[in-house]
């Protein structure tokens, strides 16, 4: 499948926070946070690294393949880059991720229990959204 191309010339990414670390995220009402460690043993610090599949809303359709998908974890967070195939979905994601109207989320396992106060500190990222 060939990329989706940008109005540069080059093909269309997406690029995007995950997830902030140290910052309380109210999930169904319940406070949650992230370690900045939390993700360490799936994707080593400071280095872009093959990611997971780049999800509609995390329903059963894929926007990108995990192969299209690099992950950062950065210091401050984990932080994704797709590489948007040439497809109806694609333009459309891009579309309103260009109009504001779209932000990033994730599908997380957690490896360990959270602690008391909701942070997060061992996970497993399974798909961006």
């Amino acid at each position: 499948m060939s990329d989706l191309i940008g109005r540069t010339g080059a093909p269309l990414h997406l690029q995007g926070l995950i997830v902030p670390y140290g910052e309380k995220i109210v999930v169904d009402g319940a406070p949650e946070s992230f370690d900045p460690g939390a993700y360490d043993r799936q994707y080593p610090k400071g280095k872009w690294t093959a990611g997971v599949p780049l999800m509609w809303k995390h329903e059963n359709f894929v926007v990108c393949d995990a192969h299209r998908v690099s992950v950062l974890n950065g210091e401050f967070g984990l932080w994704f880059d797709a590489a948007l195939p040439d497809d109806a979905m694609s333009r459309h994601v891009a579309a309103m991720a260009r109009s504001g109207h779209l932000g990033a989320s994730m599908l997380f396992h957690a490896i360990s229990a959270p602690r008391a106060d909701g942070v997060v500190t061992r996970a497993r990222l399974e798909s961006v959204g």
